[in-house]
């Protein structure tokens, strides 16, 4: 599973635009051989990266990256679906596979292909250069697969309620702007002074466009984090609200799956894994657990993720993230985390509680998760 953090890192990736020396030379040319040599990469027309950079960061940087370029290459570009929720910064279960953009032309959806990144250099002879020594095959040929550039998909504008697409079409052709926000912040964070612009879809319709399109259990995910305030950008909307923007969706099975997504949304999930974990408790008939329960451990207080009262089993969702987050945000090793964790642990077991844990893993293998349950007691949920 491809996790696109929603934390606020420090940018991996400096993103370099071409442009003329004071030796009259353009910077082009010796960008051009760097890349042939292996030690840059071309992202977009004009835009460059180093190579050691692109191949260490992780996917979600990569987008970034590849829509930061877009940002810095197009003329009003405007950002829509998965990549307008990444710029926004909430929790996505995958990194897009492309830079997500608004156009004006008509015809549905384009994809637009990268640059060779590599220039006339095979990238498997780009990777062997940067491959470390303790490298296996599984890592060159993952470093193979991101030197294949991220592309451009350009879609249409939504069209608004109880207007059809040929009216809606004359009218963006007519000069019409449809309804979006400068989220320049959400590059900013990462490019100082690269990228000064950045327009993304009104907040609520970016949502009511991408969150029909995903898997049930990606869409809890992205409402879970905008009811929670679990949004970088601070965008936060209300339930109501939410149902409102139903009106953009035009097509009735997504409207079914927008409905459903937000009657499984729960403010009270506290991160991506705990919201999955729920969908897919739900998918295999375990009777829904309480959320964010409290137990008093004699001095100190436990908020557990799930709990099933009628059996006593406390469930907890164990994500890498949890552990190295909490370390930098406590000063405390992630060793002294862990430990405190099996403590508290020990603490629960103490006051007759039984605790399940589970990780990314068993969510991609909902049997494992069955197991899981099943071996510590959860139970099915009652038919109705």
């Amino acid at each position: 599973m491809d996790l696109a953090t929603s934390t606020p890192l420090p940018a991996q990736i400096t993103l370099i635009r071409s442009q003329e020396l004071p030796d009259g030379i353009h910077s082009s040319t010796r960008l051009k051989s760097a890349v042939n040599a292996g030690a840059m990469l071309r992202l977009r027309r004009g835009i460059y990266v180093h190579t050691a950079d692109w191949l260490a960061a992780p996917p979600w940087e990569r987008h970034l990256a590849a829509a930061g370029a877009a940002a810095m290459t197009r003329s009003t570009p405007v950002f829509c679906r998965e990549t307008g929720l990444a710029l926004h910064g909430v929790p996505l279960i995958r990194t897009p596979d492309a830079v997500q953009l608004r156009t004006r032309h008509q015809g549905g959806t384009r994809l637009v292909p990268p640059p060779v990144m590599t220039g006339s250099t095979d990238p498997r002879a780009v990777v062997r250069r940067h491959l470390a020594p303790d490298d296996d095959e599984r890592a060159a040929s993952a470093s193979v697969v991101a030197l294949r550039g991220i592309p451009t998909r350009l879609h249409e504008h939504v069209a608004p309620p109880r207007t059809s697409r040929p009216a809606f079409r004359l009218l963006v052709g007519a000069g019409h702007e449809p309804p979006h926000q400068d989220l320049a912040m959400g590059f900013r964070d990462h490019w100082p002074g690269s990228v000064t612009h950045c327009a993304v879809e009104e907040f609520g319709l970016l949502l009511a466009d991408t969150v029909p399109r995903m898997e049930t259990g990606a869409g809890v995910v992205v409402l879970d984090a905008v009811l929670g305030a679990r949004v970088r950008s601070g965008a936060r909307l209300s339930l109501e609200v939410l149902e409102a923007w139903g009106g953009f969706i035009h097509s009735q099975r997504r409207l079914g799956r927008w409905r459903a997504c937000l009657e499984l949304a729960d403010a009270r999930s506290e991160s991506a894994g705990e919201s999955l974990s729920r969908v897919r408790m739900l998918d295999l008939g375990f009777e829904p657990p309480q959320l964010q329960v409290s137990f008093d451990l004699g001095g100190t207080v436990a908020r557990v993720d799930f709990y099933w009262p009628g059996v006593g089993v406390v469930g907890e969702f164990d994500g890498k993230l949890k552990y190295t987050r909490g370390s930098g945000l406590s000063g405390a090793s992630a060793e002294d985390v862990v430990w405190e964790e099996k403590l508290r642990e020990d603490a629960l077991r103490a006051r007759g509680l039984k605790v399940v844990r589970w990780v990314w893993d068993d969510l991609q293998r909902p049997g494992a998760l069955a197991a899981r349950l099943h071996t510590a007691g959860v139970p099915l949920a009652k038919k109705s």
